[in-house]
Formats: C-alpha cells, structure tokens, sequence
C-alpha cells in the first residue's frame, strides 16, 4: 500500500488525532477514510427516492385510454 506524507497545522492535528481516537482508528486509517468519502464519485443512496418522494403501496390503479386511432398514411 503506497504511503503518501503530508503536512498540516497543529490545530488540524489535534483535531485528526481526537476524531480518530473517537472511532477508535488509527491516524492512517481514519485520514484514508475522511479522503475515500471525500473524493469518491457521488452516487444516489439507495434510499433517497423513498425519503424524498415516499413509496406507493397497493396496485397501480387503472388508466382509462382511448384506443389508438387509425389514419390514412400521408
């Protein structure tokens, strides 16, 4: 696994040192994570149109459409 260095302020590190011992990962572990979830490609999550738009329950109801009519080709 390739290992990449970087340098930030000593407020920053307090701050990355706290949350990683708060989810009880490693400095390395939770950077990687915080930059996978920052960088990833944005999908929809699976819930999304069920939180947004709500679910239909039941059978679709029935749609009264006239026939297709037939025309004289041009």
């Amino acid at each position: 696994m390739p290992q990449l260095n970087i340098y930030v302020n000593e407020s920053l590190a307090r701050t990355i040192r706290s949350r990683a011992k708060a989810q009880g990962k490693s400095l390395s572990e939770f950077v990687a994570g915080v930059l996978e979830e920052k960088l990833q490609p944005k999908a929809w999550d699976e819930a999304f149109f069920k939180k947004v738009m709500g679910s239909w329950k039941g059978e679709f109801p029935a749609i009264d459409r006239p026939l297709p009519e037939e025309r004289q080709s041009l």
